[in-house]
């Protein structure tokens, strides 16, 4: 096992799309590294192991089995998947006692993460996104994800070390699909699984963990994005196709390449990734070209610039 100061962590079970996704990713930051981790320490927590095979020897990665029952386990009393994330962090600390950047499955790397990995340290926490407040949501667009969570927080008081606390509607929601955490900052994780908890057993609420999350690490540490070094493709209400869009082409991508060596994978996939703004759905439709179109305002209003213009 490779002695590394920073841990690159992703976990996957169940579906088989997010095995795709996860490799898709991992194959994207070897091409950045020009395949060299030196100081990185490669993690995945899975339900499958042998998926991951094929980077053996490739790279420095260690597979972690996840039975059904520690998946159970983690999910908690209520059954809450994004709960699981939380716990395999937290296994994670426990067994490599590094600092961690964590990624959802359906992200990938843009360039290679030394500079976001330098900035975790026990004042500085990263997430992926710093979306809205709770204040916001009231004059936005709300969609049901905000208008939920709003409520979730300003009908209810949650006992927060130990004290029943009102959390404030000015409390900025991020998004939970990149997070770099200090190990000196590992005893947080109980406080975020213990908020987590209550508030979905008060609304069963999506986002709870990631609430959690956004709570303590700005109120604990200084919390900055992931900024243009991963691409996070989650399926906002804008641009829910491209995670349909990128899971059509990942099939394509390993039925094609499967057997190749990880060198020639990885420098395929930076291909696929630089394709980003010509990909196409499984069948192209008629409103493809208005939403291409509401996705690039939304773009500019939120960022001031396209990501890959044409």
């Amino acid at each position: 096992m490779n002695k590394a100061s920073k841990v690159i962590l992703y976990h996957v079970y169940g579906v088989p799309e997010l095995f795709s996704q996860v490799k898709f990713s991992i194959l994207t930051l070897y091409h950045h590294l020009r395949g060299d981790f030196t100081g990185l320490q490669l993690v995945v927590y899975t339900d499958q192991p042998e998926a991951f095979n094929h980077f053996a020897g490739a790279m420095p990665l260690h597979v972690e089995h996840l039975s059904p029952e520690t998946i159970r386990n983690y999910k908690g009393q209520y059954n809450f998947v994004h709960r699981v994330k939380i716990c395999v962090i937290k296994a994670c600390f426990q067994k490599f006692k590094s600092d961690i950047l964590y990624l959802d499955s359906d992200s990938y790397f843009t360039e290679a993460p030394h500079k976001l990995l330098a900035q975790i340290s026990p004042d500085t926490s990263i997430m992926n996104t710093n979306d809205y407040d709770l204040l916001e949501a009231d004059e936005l667009f709300e969609n049901m994800d905000w208008l939920a969570i709003r409520r979730v927080i300003r009908n209810f008081s949650y006992t927060i070390e130990g004290e029943k606390t009102k959390i404030p509607l000015t409390t900025r929601m991020w998004n939970a699909g990149v997070i770099g955490l200090s190990y000196r900052q590992a005893g947080l994780l109980d406080d975020i699984t213990d908020l987590t908890d209550q508030i979905y057993a008060n609304k069963h609420v999506f986002t709870a963990e990631q609430f959690a999350f956004s709570y303590f690490l700005q109120n604990k540490t200084r919390l900055v994005s992931s900024g243009d070094v991963i691409f996070h493709y989650w399926p906002d209400f804008i641009t829910r196709y491209w995670k349909r869009t990128y899971n059509y082409h990942f099939k394509k991508f390993f039925s094609a390449h499967r057997k190749k060596p990880v060198a020639q994978q990885a420098a395929l996939a930076f291909h696929l990734t630089r394709q980003h703004e010509n990909l196409r759905p499984p069948e192209s439709k008629r409103w493809y070209r208005m939403i291409r179109r509401i996705k690039r305002i939304a773009e500019v209003t939120m960022t001031g610039k396209i990501r890959n213009p044409d």
